[in-house]
């Protein structure tokens, strides 16, 4: 990534490759999942809004595929207390080098995550 260049606006599955390089062998990294840098669907994209909770379902299971497809462990996923622009619910996505992890139901994390972020009212400026 060019020093100048700023992560901002990456989706995370373009980001964490990146970030993996500066992580000792047991590092750990905390990303904040924004759905609509994840999406791919073009109309959610132009509008900001996602309002069916099984897009944010299906990202945040995607993401959990690729970064196990990678090599790191997934230690946990909840959601942001905070909502973004438009009500979009954003997530916290808990990441770790180093051995298998066990002891976590992902899934149901997710489930938790989603349902939990389900109830927040929208962020006002």
């Amino acid at each position: 990534m060019n020093p100048r260049e700023n992560g901002m606006l990456l989706s995370l599955k373009e980001a964490i490759p990146l970030v993996i390089r500066l992580l000792e062998p047991d590092g750990e990294m905390l990303c904040l999942v924004k759905p609509l840098f994840e999406v791919a669907d073009p109309q959610i994209r132009r509008t900001g809004i996602i309002d069916n909770p099984g897009i944010y379902r299906q990202i945040l299971k995607e993401l959990v595929g690729f970064t196990e497809s990678i090599g790191l462990r997934v230690l946990g996923i909840t959601n942001s207390p905070v909502t973004g622009n438009k009500g979009t619910k954003e997530f916290f996505l808990w990441l770790g080098q180093g051995g298998p992890f066990a002891g976590r139901d992902i899934h149901k994390d997710i489930d938790v995550a989603v349902s939990e972020a389900a109830k927040l009212k929208a962020y006002s400026k």
